[in-house]
Parts: structure tokens; C-alpha cells; sequence
């Protein structure tokens, strides 16, 4: 069953599989989230991390946000805040939450912790994360070399009423703190991932009827996916003579985890 969420399969369709009652499956979802939020927390240290990419992925929570009371914490717009090692293609860290300075700095302090000797780390151009008091220099002080990447979109040319996504019309490249390599400066590979998490995650597929009715069950479940992809699934990029695991090309195991390690450890 948690096999099946982690593969995206949301509650529903679970239960018509498995035959067993939603709020069964919430409840394993619950003990899985949990085991996996301490996991990764237990194991995601001390990691060799030389270029670290951040970005936010929006989704929302029991409502809309223009159906969300003004200043409700739990409902409405959230984010999935991540950190990627782009070596690896490990989740350092990830938060669940509004896109609010706190939660930024929060975020930056969480990875400062988790990785060893100086690094690289590239974000968009949220401002939260710049400037002599935004959540990259609290959370690194000078020991980072830190650039931004901004793009501008626009709207590509064709027939009109019909969806497109926005196209990039150019990329803009700034060093913030230290002195990053502006060539290696961006954000492609967190963006990527978002794809993933949104391809692995029914709850965070646009447009649908899956979205996380509550708070608590969207963080269980992003932790699910995070340390499932962590532990055991392997990338097609980290092949070397066998298929691997982020977490095996980050050192911290030397094998590809099946659920039942990953709920046992």
C-alpha cells in the first residue's frame, strides 16, 4: 500500500485497489510520514554538497486560496520549499508552509546544518533569500558562495483562448555572497524535481480533485515521497556500473532500500 503512494497513487484510487478503507490508508500514511520525517532527519547530515539549488512549489490545502480566510496558517496557498544537492540529486531539506521570509530562513538554516565545508547555492530571485539580512546570509553568514538566477517569461505567440505555458525570453545571472561560478549558478535541476514531485505526488497534480484536504497529511506525504526518492529510487543520471540512489551517491548507504527497510530504519 505505501508502495502504491509513493508510485502517486492518491487515496481513492488506493483504497479501490487495496480494498481497504480510506481512512486506513490515511492512518498508514500518518505512521509512514512520521517514520520517514525522523529518518531523514536522523540520516541527512554531514553531506558533501558542492553546488546546493532552491526553489518553492505551490500547491494548496483544503481550499483555494481566494476561498481562504485572511491569515489561515493551515489552508490555502502553500509551498514545498526543496534543496537539492546537484551532484547526487539529493533532497537535503524540504519544508511545507507559505512562502514567508520565517519559512525561508528556516529552510537555509535546516541545510547550513545538514552539509560539510562551504558550498554553492543557487535560488531564484525571491528577496527573502538576499540581502545582508535575508535567509541566505543569516542561515551562511559569508561562508557561501551564493548566486541568483531570474528568468523572464512571456506569453508564446498563437491562437488565441488557447493554454500555453509561458515561455523564457532570457536569463539573468548575479552573484550575492562570495564568489560563486555564475556559469554553474542556477536553478534547471530543483526545477526538475518539482516535475518529479508533481508526477509522484497526487496531491500535488494541478487541476485535479487530489489536493491535501488537510495540513498534516500533506507534510506525511511529502516526507513519504522524500525519503522514498532518497533511499529507493534510483536516477537514470547516477548509473555508475549499477543503478543507484541519491542517497547512495551522497555516501550514506551502499544499497538500494526497499519500503520495508525504509519504514523499519
Amino acid at each position: 500500500m505505501i508502495s502504491l503512494l509513493a508510485e502517486g497513487m492518491g487515496i481513492r484510487g488506493t483504497s479501490r485497489v487495496t480494498g481497504l478503507h480510506q481512512q486506513t490508508i490515511l492512518n498508514l500514511l500518518e505512521t509512514a510520514g512520521e517514520k520517514c520525517a525522523k529518518l531523514l532527519d536522523e540520516r541527512i547530515r554531514n553531506i558533501q554538497a558542492g553546488n546546493v539549488e532552491v526553489d518553492e512549489l505551490y500547491s494548496y490545502v483544503g481550499t483555494r486560496p481566494e476561498n481562504t480566510e485572511r491569515g489561515d496558517p493551515i489552508h490555502g496557498e502553500m509551498f514545498c520549499f526543496l534543496g537539492i544537492d546537484r551532484g547526487s540529486k539529493l533532497i537535503v531539506s524540504h519544508l511545507i508552509g507559505k512562502r514567508l521570509a520565517s519559512n525561508c530562513r528556516t529552510l537555509m538554516s535546516d541545510i547550513s546544518e545538514r552539509i560539510q565545508g562551504r558550498t554553492q547555492l543557487s535560488t531564484d530571485g525571491f528577496p527573502a533569500y538576499m540581502g545582508a539580512n535575508g535567509a541566505v546570509a543569516s542561515a551562511f553568514g559569508t561562508d557561501v558562495d551564493y548566486g541568483i538566477e531570474v528568468k523572464r517569461f512571456g506569453q508564446e505567440d498563437g491562437p488565441p483562448g488557447r493554454y500555453r505555458p509561458a515561455k523564457c525570453l532570457g536569463v539573468t545571472r548575479a552573484a550575492q555572497i562570495g564568489d560563486p561560478d555564475l556559469r554553474s549558478v542556477g536553478t534547471s535541476r530543483v526545477e526538475r524535481m518539482n516535475l518529479s514531485v508533481r508526477h509522484f505526488m497526487r496531491r500535488f497534480t494541478r487541476s485535479t480533485l487530489g489536493y491535501s484536504k488537510t495540513f498534516k497529511n500533506h507534510r506525511y506525504a511529502t516526507a513519504l515521497f522524500v525519503a522514498h526518492y532518497n533511499f529507493c529510487r534510483t536516477h537514470s543520471s547516477l548509473k555508475n556500473g549499477i543503478a543507484r540512489t541519491p542517497a547512495m551517491a551522497a555516501g550514506l548507504t551502499d544499497h538500494v532500500w526497499a519500503i520495508e527497510e525504509l519504514l523499519r530504519a
